[in-house]
């Protein structure tokens, strides 16, 4: 087994691109975003398709950090949520628990390790597991605007945003709009979307 630590960052890498995700949801995201492009909207999408192991390190490493669940808790990965399409199979040999000099378990010292794995992955918002983006059906994103947003739903009609904030994270105007494409908030985690709003 592996300790924990900032080394796994590097691994299991994910996409920003919508070309990792899967239709239907692929190409209703692409029209979604071409219609906030046209509007004047700032977009920039952060991930797209998140493996299920960083997906997993992720979770818990920010679970750990915020002493939401100790490093001796952490479940082991299961190799069966990894998805036919996900390129890294197998098991994960990982232990969270970090041990003394004397070699007895340090909570403080696991603690702090996976607190620096949530700096290293840059985690803002606490990433689920299991999570939509392994199955390529999911986005981060964050989108803003200056004044009225007029903006074309799913159905062509043109809606007109005037309702603060202009941000996509909490205007329930957008959030509306994006159903129309088939792209779903979860009001819960502010960057994320999905083909069925989980």
């Amino acid at each position: 087994m592996e300790l924990s630590g900032v080394q796994f960052v590097g691994r299991f890498l994910g996409s920003r691109e919508t070309a990792e995700l899967v239709q239907p949801f692929r190409g209703n995201l692409e029209r979604f975003l071409a219609a906030l492009g046209a509007a004047g909207a700032a977009v920039h999408v952060t991930t797209t398709f998140r493996p299920a192991k960083r997906a997993y390190l992720m979770h818990h490493a920010f679970a750990i950090s915020k002493g939401r669940i100790r490093a001796d808790q952490v479940p082991p990965f299961d190799p069966a949520v990894v998805p036919a399409d996900d390129p890294h199979k197998g098991p994960l040999d990982i232990s969270w628990v970090h041990t003394d000099a004397r070699g007895r378990r340090d909570f403080v010292a696991s603690r702090k390790v996976a607190t620096q794995m949530v700096a290293a992955y840059r985690i803002v918002f606490g990433p689920a597991f299991p999570t939509r983006h392994s199955a390529r059906r999911a986005v981060d994103m964050s989108i803003t605007w200056a004044g009225p947003l007029r903006i074309a739903d799913g159905t062509g009609r043109i809606v007109t945003i005037t309702t603060t904030p202009r941000v996509g994270a909490d205007n329930r105007q957008l959030h509306a709009v994006g159903a129309t494409y088939g792209v779903l908030k979860l009001v819960v985690d502010r960057p994320h979307w999905s083909d069925n709003g989980h």
